[in-house]
C-alpha cells in the first residue's frame, strides 16, 4: 500500500454527506435522496472507483477521528485496503447535532463502468457501523429532546 493523495472530487463527496448528516443529527452512510458513497463520489466527478467510506461522531479532531478508525478493526481495514490510493476528508459541525467527520477512499485510474450494483467490489461496513450507528443516534435524540409526534416513544 502506497501513500494516499487527496482528491478534491473525493473530498467533496465526504464534505457533502457530513453536511448532510450534520443537518439530519445522524450518522447514515446514505444521504436524504438513498444516495451512497459511491454515487457522491461519481457526482462530484472523482474519475476513480470509491472503494470504501468510513465516518465519526463528535470526535474532537481530525486526529480523533483518525485514531478512532484505525482502532476499530473494520475501519482500519477499509483505510489499509490494498488497492486505495486517494482519499477525501470531510468536515461538518452543527451545535445542535455535534460534530461529523467522513473520510471516502477510492482506487485511481479505475472508474466504474456500468450501472451501480450489488456486484460493484466497494465496501462500507455497514454491519460494523449498525450497532455503532443506533448508539450515536439515541445520543443525537437525547440531546435534542422529543421528536414532535414521538413524544412518549422510546428510542
Amino acid at each position: 500500500m502506497g501513500a494516499l493523495s487527496e482528491d478534491p472530487a473525493l473530498t467533496e463527496a465526504a464534505n457533502q454527506q457530513a453536511r448532510e448528516m450534520a443537518l439530519q443529527g445522524q450518522l447514515t452512510h446514505v444521504d436524504d435522496k438513498g444516495g451512497t458513497f459511491v454515487e457522491r463520489a461519481i457526482g462530484a466527478q472523482y474519475s476513480g472507483q470509491p472503494r470504501a467510506e468510513n465516518l465519526a461522531w463528535q470526535q474532537k479532531s481530525a486526529t480523533h477521528a483518525a485514531t478512532a478508525w484505525l482502532n476499530s478493526p473494520a475501519h482500519q481495514h477499509n483505510i489499509l485496503l490494498p488497492d486505495v490510493d486517494d482519499a477525501g476528508f470531510g468536515y461538518a459541525c452543527n451545535p445542535e447535532t455535534g460534530r461529523f467527520w467522513v473520510l471516502v477512499l477510492g482506487r485511481r485510474g479505475q472508474a466504474l463502468l456500468g450501472p451501480l450494483i450489488s456486484a460493484t467490489p466497494y465496501r462500507t461496513d455497514l454491519a460494523a457501523d449498525k450497532e455503532i450507528k443506533a448508539a450515536q443516534i439515541v445520543r443525537v435524540r437525547r440531546r435534542q429532546g422529543p421528536r414532535p409526534g414521538r413524544a412518549g416513544r422510546p428510542e
